[in-house]
């Protein structure tokens, strides 16, 4: 893709979440979109299948950012730590974009069967990347959960999943970031000079 269609395709895209933000997804339409970023009906239909297909689109963002980072992150001295910042910058994108964003994006991943609990999904690091920092972790004892790693990763991947979701339809009025910490904490059973997370930022259970 050309400097020029990439600059259009991001137009279009930035466009299009600004008036989410401001006006919520379904009150949103293709013309309003359009309009907002004087192009065509053609052009949109150019870049994007639908709507929809833009929030997709929009969730690619963190994931690129992860891998274009993942060297230096694997750099970080403490395990624990390298896997936190495999996943911090999907958090970061979460609480930045809100409730109504990432909802309608979820609801798009799970329309086009795409939001599985699996390595690649919602922005959650390779499966060998983590499997191999959970092993390191565990050798090391900053891990003291010594439960299979795959198994481990993939409850967490659940876990993880499960606060998201909770954390929009509560439309994001708990510290998300600060959650999912201390739900990695626990389930890794991380030892305690290596903790950071704070207790429970909400009431309900």
């Amino acid at each position: 893709m050309s400097a020029k269609a990439n600059d259009s395709k991001q137009r279009i895209l930035a466009t299009a979440i600004d008036l989410i933000k401001e006006k919520g997804y379904n009150s949103v339409t293709l013309n309003d979109i359009c309009a907002t970023a004087n192009v065509s009906k053609n052009t949109f239909y150019y870049y994007f299948k639908s709507k929809e297909d833009l929030l997709i689109h929009f969730y690619g963002i963190p994931t690129n950012k992860i891998k274009m980072n993942l060297a230096s992150i694997l750099m970080e001295e403490v395990n624990i730590e390298q896997y936190w910042k495999l996943i911090e910058p999907m958090l970061d994108f979460i609480v930045d974009n809100g409730p109504e964003i990432i909802k309608n994006m979820i609801y798009a991943l799970i329309n086009q069967h795409m939001l599985e609990v699996q390595p690649s999904k919602f922005g959650l690091p390779n499966s060998d990347v983590v499997n191999t920092i959970i092993k390191r972790a565990q050798s090391s004892n900053e891990i003291r959960n010594s439960s299979d790693p795959v198994l481990l990763a993939n409850a967490i991947r659940a876990q993880v999943l499960g606060i998201i979701l909770f954390w929009c339809t509560e439309n994001g009025e708990f510290d998300l970031k600060n959650e999912i910490r201390l739900i990695l904490e626990v389930c890794f059973d991380v030892k305690p000079e290596l903790r950071k997370a704070t207790t429970n930022t909400y009431s309900k259970t």
